[in-house]
């Protein structure tokens, strides 16, 4: 009830409230045939409900927990590391990423919440006294504000999150998962386990980051509507947003895209219409924050330090890229190739190319194209 009834609450609350009510009786729990009964209970009205993404993490997440000794003090570490390599294979074909800081922000994050919440609970048993209830609820704020600073601030290193687009980096992640969920339900040896996940943590990022080294190809993205277009050029891990057109209506496609992309950074956002107003899409929407806009001549630009007027006439050079504002598109020379984002049109070293289909994936090696 204090974290607001959420489906996603409540699908955990029964599952664990049904898993664990045997200790409650004095008999003993068979986790497994509960979850399965939770399983039912929770699919019956609506079966569709066993593929939704929520479902099949919370789902994986219970099960580590009832093949981990929940109850086992020491087994804390263990039982994140359990939940963490459960759900990998899940969060990596859902949402294409995996989440490496998981096992530190459950063990030093968690109490911290916990503590706000048994301070909630003291306020409730005081019948919310104003004078009582106030002051407690201020205290109980410091406690989830130290945690979203932490959250934060974790969220801007490179490391908290592995991309696993790359077909070569989700078969590391879905292949070691596997291994080290068999592992974790047999060895309960702290040393070995902190060993172990570590490794695998280690292993993950390498890849991910040998997969952006030997990556020499510069891929154009191609999301369509009609005469609104937005490209998501991509090298290294890095990618440039072309708006033409779309002011920003097209977010969620992009979101998504840079997802299944693997990009670790968003350094620049050109938009060519209404750019000052359509910028607060990206900045506020986006998981990645960009470092700057190159906008159109617009009213509304004020003293904002993210944003630059790129007019027609101007040329922005940035680094290994060029561009140069074309008409209602923009001109881009990228290592020896000459792009023209356009509204509806993508011209790509002097040949216009078919970006009809939903969406488009083109592949730069050198100056040859290829389509994905």
């Amino acid at each position: 009830m204090f974290a607001g009834m959420s489906v996603s609450v409540v699908r955990a609350a029964v599952m664990l409230t049904i898993t664990r009510s045997g200790f409650l009786f004095g008999r003993k729990s068979d986790g497994l045939n509960s979850l399965g009964l939770c399983a039912i209970l929770l699919t019956a009205a609506k079966p569709y409900t066993a593929i939704s993404p929520s479902f099949v993490l919370s789902f994986l997440a219970v099960f580590a927990i009832e093949m981990v000794s929940l109850y086992k003090p020491e087994n804390s570490f263990r039982l994140s590391s359990a939940v963490l390599f459960t759900t990998a294979p899940a969060s990596a074909g859902m949402f294409g990423g995996v989440s490496v800081m998981t096992i530190i922000t459950n063990i030093l994050l968690v109490p911290v919440c916990t503590l706000s919440l048994q301070l909630c609970f003291v306020v409730l048993l005081t019948g919310g006294v104003r004078v009582i209830a106030k002051p407690l609820l201020r205290i109980a704020a410091l406690p989830v504000r130290f945690v979203l600073y932490c959250a934060d601030e974790l969220s801007m290193l490179d490391v908290c999150y592995v991309f696993t687009g790359s077909k070569m980096v989700f078969a590391v992640v879905v292949v070691t998962s596997l291994a080290m969920t068999v592992f974790l339900f047999r060895v309960k040896e702290f040393r070995k386990v902190a060993l172990m996940t570590v490794t695998v943590l280690a292993v993950w990022c390498a890849a991910a980051n040998i997969r952006l080294a030997v990556d020499d190809d510069i891929s154009v993205t191609v999301l369509p509507g009609g005469r609104k277009t937005a490209y998501i050029v991509t090298d290294k891990g890095k990618a440039f947003i072309f708006d033409v057109g779309c002011k920003g209506r097209l977010d969620g496609a992009i979101q998504h895209q840079l997802d299944r992309l693997g990009v670790n950074s968003m350094p620049y956002v050109f938009i060519s219409e209404q750019g000052a107003l359509t910028s607060s899409f990206y900045y506020d929407d986006f998981f990645l924050s960009p470092d700057l806009f190159f906008i159109d001549d617009d009213p509304l630009i004020g003293d904002n330090e993210k944003l630059k007027v790129l007019a027609e006439g101007d040329t922005a050079d940035i680094g290994d890229m060029t561009v140069t504002p074309a008409g209602s598109g923009y001109n881009v020379e990228i290592d020896g190739n000459s792009i023209t984002f356009g509204k509806g049109k993508l011209v790509i070293n002097g040949d216009e190319v078919d970006i009809t289909k939903e969406s488009t994936v083109l592949v730069l090696e050198g100056t040859k194209l290829r389509r994905l």
